[in-house]
């Protein structure tokens, strides 16, 4: 049961477009003992024909902290390092610990959204209006709501995430150039993919 749980977590955590970064995060820079990597450094980057992206370790270290804190609201010790011990083959894979999966998971998730800001700049594609406008808002809310009205005092918070208003900004960027690039390719709520691709994934997935 436990195991159906945290993959439905899983999933829905390293879905590329619904992995929602928030402040409500647990603190800490990795899963179980922190993040693989030291901060301020490039994580994985790619390219290709004159186009360079990256995603940076401060990026992953965001959501580790995400998964760590759905996974303590959703009811289990994560402070507790035997939960991190236990170990299944999920996916039917080799047998890994949870500590070892989450990771796993999330890079390969980083892998994607490097994938998909190359696409959407060799697509040629532009963050609208709008979209830009929203990033701002949500800054702007966050140094209103966290920071008390102080982007000192919220960069304060952040720290605990191993990132700062800049960074989170960006990441909140990045994801609406994903976004836009999927709507560009699939349609808004995927209305460009046929019913039957839709139902073998359902099928396979869920």
């Amino acid at each position: 049961m436990m195991k159906k749980q945290l993959l439905r977590i899983a999933s829905a955590l390293l879905a590329l477009i619904l992995c929602a970064l928030s402040l409500s995060a647990c603190q800490n820079g990795g899963i179980a003992n922190g993040g693989l990597f030291g901060k301020g450094k490039t994580l994985l980057s790619l390219k290709k024909d004159g186009i360079k992206v990256t995603f940076s370790v401060n990026e992953y270290e965001l959501m580790l902290s995400r998964v760590k804190g759905t996974l303590q609201q959703s009811g289990f010790n994560v402070n507790d390092q035997s939960f991190w011990a236990q170990s299944d083959k999920f996916n039917d894979k080799a047998l890994q610990t949870l500590d070892e999966f989450y990771k796993d998971s999330i890079l390969d998730n980083c892998r994607i959204y490097v994938a998909a800001l190359y696409l959407f700049e060799r697509d040629g594609l532009t963050l609208s209006d709008a979209s830009l406008a929203s990033v701002e808002d949500l800054m702007n809310e966050l140094v209103l709501t966290d920071g008390d009205g102080s982007k000192t005092k919220l960069n304060s918070l952040l720290s605990a995430y191993g990132v700062n208003y800049n960074i989170l900004k960006d990441v909140y960027l990045m994801q609406e150039k994903v976004t836009a690039w999927k709507n560009y390719k699939y349609g808004e709520n995927a209305e460009l993919i046929g019913a039957k691709v839709k139902q073998e994934h359902l099928e396979k997935n869920y």
